[in-house]
């Protein structure tokens, strides 16, 4: 028996609990580490942490259709697309 049966819930529902949970864990991580000062905001870490983080979140968002959750996670994983496209830039003009 699995994890999902022993609990009752189905591996579609398991599977988008864990990717939202997941996460979360990592934007909030990168937000941590950058306001204790381990992380700088324009590094490929924080900036990969957040845009892996806000589509997990993206698509946790969307299977439960929440819509207000939605459009925040597509922001901001677009912001973060963003910031990803523009750090590499710098890096390739520099």
């Amino acid at each position: 028996m699995t994890l999902w049966e022993l609990m009752g819930i189905s591996l579609q529902f398991f599977l988008d609990q864990v990717a939202g949970l997941l996460g979360a864990v990592m934007v909030l991580l990168a937000y941590f580490m950058m306001h204790a000062g381990i992380l700088k905001n324009t590094t490929y870490f924080f900036i990969l942490l957040n845009l892996c983080g806000g589509f997990l979140l993206f698509i946790a968002s969307a299977v439960t259709g929440q819509l207000g959750l939605i459009f925040l996670e597509g922001t901001w994983t677009a912001i973060s697309a963003y910031a990803l496209v523009k750090r590499l830039r710098q890096d390739t003009v520099s």
